[in-house]
């Protein structure tokens, strides 16, 4: 008594395109098509292609993440004037008290 050899799931397999990164992707890459004249269903077929094509589009949405990852761990003129005034408004918060206190004594 064999059992039947196993058959492939019928259930619909979400699609990698449907993605949110994906699909934010999709969104800028035709946006630059629509920006350099091409039309609109142009773009949108020329995107389809290459993102379907996970031999192309795959190196492109790595390098895209790795910006990504780069962008938000970099460090700002404007990070590091709020991190200081946030330091020393805390200094000042903590210590302006104890001096005052040690003025009036």
């Amino acid at each position: 008594s064999s059992s039947p050899p196993p058959q492939p799931s019928d259930a619909p397999r979400p699609s990698r395109l449907q993605d949110p990164e994906i699909l934010l992707c999709k969104e800028e890459l035709i946006s630059r098509y629509v920006s350099h004249g091409h039309p609109r269903s142009h773009a949108e077929a020329e995107v389809l292609k290459f993102l379907e094509d996970e031999d192309r589009s795959g190196p492109y949405l790595e390098m895209r993440r790795q910006a990504a990852l780069q962008e938000v761990g970099r460090f700002t003129p404007e990070v590091g004037a709020a991190l200081a005034a946030a330091f020393f408004l805390g200094l000042a918060g903590n210590v302006g008290p104890k001096v005052w206190e040690g003025l009036h004594m």
